[in-house]
């Protein structure tokens, strides 16, 4: 049941991920990346530049302004504080197409299809009345799409292991006569009371007890996985001690009905 939970919740981070990977993220970002093409086109507008409003080679421009970005802001502050007007506007137009073609990276659309405008006044216009009343959109990290699939991944992995780890587990069955007190083990081989030399503890906190045989065999349970193999293993050994068989209850008949033992997992 734990690792049923557990399924289910991987399940769900792992769809929730999927969703933001590839619905949620993704719209956001084009979101982001219109946007910044409105700063970019009012950028252009000021400097009276609209025939350099397109970018032919994208990737390469892109790469080129990551390698300036730190001299252009330097050198629009300086052309701010000393007035030189014409020079700020051509710089800002230079940092507006850096956040556009970032923001296209962002989402996987740095190519001429996307950096093409063949109507820069056409398409101001219709993006100033699209963001009229819209507040401006929170840009994406260049790692928040990469890891939601991470996550997805993640996810898909333990929701594997679990579901493997239930399978194995459902594979193996333990049946119990509560009156001779004897166990079948999953193999078909039978231990009772009078088969048992001692009752080795010492991984009881891990849920595990090793029972070794007359014969000197070993047989380990796995009293975690297995939902009534701790209290058979308890009634086995208050037998083998000696102890007066307690009388039969109403869940021991219960599970005396049981076919074979049910996986706890």
């Amino acid at each position: 049941m734990k690792l049923a939970i557990f399924s289910v919740g991987a399940l769900g981070l792992g769809a929730w991920a999927v969703f933001d990977g590839a619905i949620a993220f993704p719209q956001r970002g084009r979101e982001a990346a219109q946007f910044a093409q409105l700063q970019y086109l009012q950028a252009i507008r000021d400097a009276g530049a609209f025939s350099r409003a397109s970018v032919d080679d994208p990737r390469q421009v892109l790469s080129d302004l990551r390698e300036r970005q730190n001299e252009l802001l330097r050198n629009l502050d300086a052309a701010q504080a000393a007035g030189r007007n014409v020079e700020s506007r051509r710089l800002a137009v230079e940092l507006k197409r850096l956040d556009w073609l970032d923001a296209l990276s962002k989402i996987g659309q740095v190519d001429a299809a996307h950096t093409q405008i063949s109507d820069p006044l056409e398409k101001i216009a219709l993006l100033e009345r699209d963001w009229s009343e819209r507040k401006s959109p929170k840009t994406l990290s260049a790692y928040d799409i990469p890891l939601q699939w991470a996550i997805a991944g993640a996810a898909g992995v333990a929701l594997a292991w679990m579901v493997t780890l239930v399978a194995l587990t459902a594979r193996k069955a333990y049946t119990f006569d509560p009156t001779t007190n004897t166990l079948t083990l999953p193999d078909g081989s039978t231990i009772s009371p009078s088969d048992i030399a001692e009752f080795d503890k010492r991984k009881w906190h891990k849920f595990f007890v090793t029972i070794r045989l007359k014969d000197n065999r070993r047989v380990q349970l796995d009293l975690f996985r297995y939902a009534s193999l701790e209290s058979w293993a308890l009634a086995m050994e208050r037998h083998v001690e000696g102890d007066a068989p307690a009388a039969p209850a109403v869940a021991d008949e219960d599970q005396s009905k049981a076919p074979s033992l049910e996986s706890a997992s």
